[in-house]
């Protein structure tokens, strides 16, 4: 921001102020910036002379092959000799093109399609200098099954969900289970999958409590149940007045006939419409359209966007979307990018109402109806009082949910610079990378790393190394953890943290020493130890003979989380592969007499899991197809001998 307001001749203030980016971002050395924007100028001004005057998408490559961005340009050849500006150009963008070794092209016959592939590719790659979602996931459907009977179900979109109508989505599991609980209040639809519906015999809790009609053992007619399947989706889709106009006709029905009990459960069916129906938000014309409302708040180089969920008038959820704004880019074009990028593999709605329009709507809208949108698209402003109402929620949202972020991560940046004094490291602590080793006798052997940030623990950076001869490491936890770090480091182009934490003692320390002197001398390394019969935690960094003793609480206790996550995630990988070791096909199920492939799969489809499956009795395992007596009694015996291993360590 301040670059921008200097003239063009202040070049030695520009310099410093670069060279002072650099040295905060742990980039270049300072003496190789020139040499940097040198050898890019040479790249850009050789592709520049080969690549067509066309429509298309770029791809910025550094020398391991990484790609650190992708765009897209109406003319690609002008695109490339705009980025020869490096005076024009953010400074982060200064700063990627240090790193640019290659570049490489795809033409579209049209812009929109351009729009829409540099979108995908961006959300595919994740390209470190594009605007990214940092906080993306899948939503929730609910299922209407097909079938005779048909069941309400709730479905992943990343998981394979059954075949029917869905509905949705809603913005979280616990909104898409909110509308089932009502579904099931009040037209009293099976929830339970094919699987559990076969086994039934008589009646389950559900029915006890009113939440089911229990078709499984027809204690309702198929025409009844036909019926209150119809009235649901009709609720569903927001057509409550037929609902309502039609269960009134069935109460005055049940009067007539004297058929007062009947009445009286109707009667309180249509008080529950009632009382549903009153909490939805009134949107005027578009009561019955799916609408998105997308509001957005700005914080320095952030970019929050908060959606309002709302189908046929109800409220399906919200989510929020940080997003780091890299390029520097307007609120309108930033607005597009995350448009395009959120809408890339999910349901468009009939309206998507925005706080700020892109200069060029028509190019979205074109890009969209290409991603396959409903035709009667529409992209508008809040114009009317109904939507100005929501969206005013969703900017406020927006701002409340970035101040909360941006004071936790001034928070975490805080605990990481008393780390950097507490050990006295040179220079800042961005990434910590934590890790433990998980083992079973060495049976089974993993090494576990997590990722901490300003922005908390990066999940998705987790990862397990497994050992194909954990017997190989027997009584040497010190040399596993130097293998786990040797083929962590050893990885091109892959991003070193600044400190890595081990969980282990003095050995541990002088091994991770010797790995990181070969792959990376520059990241400092941090030992974290608990003797056996005390209480305090001891602390080994190199060059320190003595263990270092932490008297800032805040900062003890925070090491301590961060312990506790890695052992919780190297747990997980271990207990998670000891399960899939136990019944893997053509493996360890194959020890209990009479289980094979196909009787796994009945056993996995019938209860779910393997922990379902240790608590079943001889008799519920007998319900499964192709099982008897014997068998049953095989698994059980089985299990009871071989669950305490199997499941804790």
């Amino acid at each position: 921001m301040i670059l921008g307001k200097l003239h063009s001749d202040d070049t030695f203030l520009v310099k410093i102020l670069e060279k002072a980016y650099d040295f905060l971002s742990g980039g270049c050395v300072i003496d190789d910036i020139d040499a940097g924007l040198e050898r890019a100028l040479k790249v850009l001004e050789y592709y520049a002379d080969v690549v067509q005057t066309a429509t298309g998408v770029y791809k910025m490559t550094n020398k391991h092959d990484v790609i650190m961005y992708v765009g897209k340009a109406k003319n690609l050849k002008k695109r490339l000799e705009s980025y020869k500006r490096f005076d024009k150009l953010p400074v982060r963008l200064r700063h990627m093109l240090r790193s640019l070794h290659s570049i490489s092209f795809i033409y579209t016959d049209r812009e929109s399609e351009a729009l829409l592939l540099e979108a995908r590719l961006i959300k595919q790659l994740r390209p470190r200098y594009n605007l990214l979602m940092k906080d993306d996931k899948s939503f929730t459907y609910i299922s209407m099954t097909q079938g005779l009977l048909p069941a309400a179900l709730v479905g992943h979109q990343r998981k394979k969900v059954p075949p029917g109508e869905h509905y949705g989505p809603f913005a979280s599991v616990k909104a898409a289970q909110g509308a089932l609980d009502s579904l099931a209040k009040i037209f009293r639809l099976r929830t339970c999958p094919d699987s559990f519906y076969r086994q039934r015999t008589k009646p389950c809790l559900q029915y006890q409590i009113q939440r089911c009609s229990a078709p499984c053992v027809e204690k309702i007619t198929h025409e009844e149940y036909a019926r209150d399947v119809y009235k649901a989706k009709q609720f569903l889709r927001g057509r409550t007045s037929d609902v309502e106009s039609s269960l009134q006709k069935d109460i005055d029905l049940s009067v007539s006939n004297t058929n007062y009990e009947r009445a009286s459960f109707l009667k309180e069916r249509l008080q529950l419409i009632k009382k549903f129906v009153s909490m939805r938000i009134p949107m005027g014309s578009l009561n019955e359209k799916s609408v998105d409302v997308i509001g957005h708040a700005v914080h320095g180089e952030f970019i929050n966007f908060y959606i309002r969920f709302i189908q046929s008038a109800w409220d399906y959820g919200k989510s929020q979307y940080l997003t780091i704004n890299q390029q520097m880019l307007s609120e309108e074009d930033a607005m597009m990018h995350f448009v395009l990028q959120f809408y890339s593999n999910r349901r468009i709605p009939n309206v998507v109402v925005l706080s700020t329009l892109p200069q060029n709507v028509g190019l979205l809208h074109e890009a969209l109806v290409a991603a396959n949108a409903p035709k009667d698209l529409q992209i508008i402003s809040a114009d009317t009082q109904e939507l100005q109402h929501v969206m005013k929620e969703a900017i406020l949202g927006a701002q409340r949910d970035i101040g909360e972020r941006m004071r936790v991560r001034a928070e975490m940046e805080g605990l990481l610079e008393k780390l950097r004094a507490q050990f006295l490291l040179e220079g800042f602590v961005r990434r910590v990378e934590l890790y433990d080793n998980s083992h079973l006798q060495m049976t089974t052997a993993f090494g576990a790393m997590i990722l901490f940030t300003s922005n908390g623990f990066e999940k998705s950076a987790y990862r397990k190394f497994s050992f194909k001869n954990p017997l190989a490491y027997r009584q040497d936890d010190a040399t596993m953890m130097a293998e786990v770090l040797r083929r962590r480091f050893s990885l091109e182009g892959a991003d070193f943290p600044d400190l890595i934490i081990l969980d282990g003692g003095k050995v541990h320390l002088a091994a991770a020493q010797e790995v990181l002197q070969e792959y990376a001398p520059e990241v400092s390394v941090v030992a974290m130890a608990k003797q056996e019969r005390e209480l305090e935690e001891k602390f080994y960094i190199p060059d320190h003979k003595e263990a270092i003793k932490i008297e800032d609480e805040e900062l003890l206790q925070f090491l301590q989380r961060l312990r506790d996550e890695v052992h919780r995630y190297a747990l997980a990988c271990h207990r998670m592969s000891r399960n899939r070791q136990m019944f893997h096909p053509g493996d360890d199920y194959a020890m209990i007499p009479g289980i094979g492939e196909v009787r796994w799969k009945r056993l996995k489809e019938s209860f779910g899991s393997f922990e379902e499956i240790c608590k079943a009795s001889v008799e519920d395992l007998m319900r499964v197809q192709g099982f008897n007596r014997r068998i049953a009694e095989s698994i059980v015996y089985y299990i009871s001998q071989n669950k305490e291993k199997i499941l804790n360590e």
